[in-house]
Order: C-alpha cells, then sequence, then structure tokens
C-alpha cells in the first residue's frame, strides 16, 4: 500500500472508532472491540413486553364486548320516545363500529408472533455475523405494527366515549320527561357509563405507558444494531490496514 493510502486508511479507522464509541460500543485494550450487550436477553424483553401489551388490548375487547352487549339489551328496553330511541340507536350503531376496530386490533396480535421469532433469532445471532439491515427492518415492523394498533386501539375508545356522551345527553333528557322510576332507571344507567368511561381511561393509560416503555427498548435494540454494524467496520477497515501494511 502507498504511503497516501496508508495514511487515507488509518484516518478510515480513525473516524468508525470514533462512531463506535458514540454508538456506545467499549474499546477495549488490544485490537479487539466488546459490545456490552446481550442481545438474546433484550429479545426475550422485547417479546414478553408486547406480549403483555397484546394479552392486556384483547383481555379488554373481551371485556368490553361482553359488557356492551349487556348494556345494549338493556338500554333497548327503557321506556324512550320515539326520537331518543332513534338517537340511542345511532350511537349504539357507532359503538358497534368501534367494537370491531377493536377485534382487528385483536387479530394483529396473532400476526406479530412471526415478528416475535424472526427477532429473536436475528439478535441471537447479532454478534455472530447475522444480517444487521434484516434485524433493523424487524424492529422497525414491530414498533409501526404496535404503534398503528395501539393508535387504533385509542381511537375505538374515543369514538366509544364520544358515543358515551351523545348517549349521556340523551338519557339525561329522556330523564326530565317521564316517571320518577323510569327516571331512576335512567339513573343507573348514567352512572354505569360514567364507571366504563372511567375504565376506558384507565385501560389506555396503562396500554400507552406500556407502549412508551417497549417503544424506548426497541430504539436501544435498534442502536445496539447500529453499534455493531460499527464495531464490524471498524474491524473490516483495522484489518485492511494491517494486511496494507
Amino acid at each position: 500500500m502507498k504511503p497516501d493510502q496508508r495514511l487515507l486508511a488509518r484516518r478510515d479507522v480513525l473516524r468508525v472508532a470514533l462512531a463506535v464509541v458514540s454508538a456506545g460500543v467499549t474499546l477495549p485494550r488490544g485490537a479487539s472491540a466488546l459490545v456490552v450487550y446481550d442481545p438474546a436477553n433484550h429479545a426475550e424483553n422485547l417479546i414478553q413486553t408486547a406480549r403483555a401489551i397484546y394479552a392486556e388490548i384483547q383481555r379488554n375487547i373481551n371485556n368490553q364486548a361482553v359488557a356492551y352487549t349487556a348494556y345494549a339489551n338493556q338500554l333497548n328496553l327503557l321506556p324512550l320516545d320515539p326520537a331518543s330511541q332513534a338517537a340511542m340507536s345511532a350511537n349504539l350503531s357507532a359503538i358497534d363500529d368501534a367494537v370491531l376496530g377493536l377485534r382487528q386490533v385483536q387479530q394483529s396480535a396473532a400476526g406479530m408472533t412471526a415478528l416475535y421469532d424472526r427477532l429473536r433469532g436475528q439478535m441471537n445471532s447479532l454478534h455472530n455475523g447475522g444480517d444487521i439491515a434484516a434485524l433493523v427492518r424487524t424492529i422497525d415492523g414491530i414498533a409501526t405494527t404496535l404503534n398503528r394498533d395501539v393508535a387504533n386501539y385509542s381511537s375505538a375508545l374515543t369514538s366509544m366515549s364520544a358515543a358515551d356522551a351523545q348517549l349521556n345527553a340523551i338519557l339525561t333528557q329522556s330523564a326530565l320527561s317521564v316517571g320518577a322510576m323510569q327516571a331512576q332507571q335512567i339513573s343507573h344507567h348514567l352512572q354505569a357509563m360514567q364507571v366504563r368511561e372511567a375504565m376506558h381511561r384507565r385501560q389506555m393509560k396503562a396500554i400507552e405507558l406500556q407502549r412508551s416503555a417497549l417503544s424506548d427498548e426497541l430504539a436501544k435494540a435498534r442502536s445496539a444494531a447500529t453499534a455493531e454494524a460499527a464495531r464490524r467496520q471498524f474491524h473490516a477497515i483495522a484489518n485492511m490496514g494491517r494486511k496494507g501494511g
């Protein structure tokens, strides 16, 4: 290798070494670089967290579907005037549509399994020549699917809340024009709706906290993959320099 080529190679080595350090990779004494990271364990943590989120969503959807069906049947038995009945039916249909949206989120949980399996295998092979670009695509795929499903879950709950607010207005107005017994029935239903709304808010807050935690861990996994790519580049250039010297 000519002197000017050696100088360029050394500059490349230095530049990549700095990139490796900034990416979070520790360079010990000697020629080799050590990544202080356990990708296999991290993969399992990511998968367990993602499964927990989808399990929570599935429980919520099942509970909401059962509770809503029973509640809708009770609402249909209330002695409301025709106009209130029509308005109530429209809002119940809106909640039906929201429940269908929740079911679609629930179904995508099964589709995530293939991504989990891929992530596990790719992260296990991260430091043994595994395909880093493919790993990054898998991480991004999990993040995209997760964010989409949680957003759809939130949207469905928002739709249900809006419909509940309309039902609240309908029932409140109807309570003013019926007898004491009917008004008491309506009052009970209004209280039930308030309980359901509080439950929705708690569920959404819990899901969002889990999603945020998983997003942070996915970002760390992506950063570790980038650091491993820099480590490989460092070794490749260092080896080229030694051969050329």
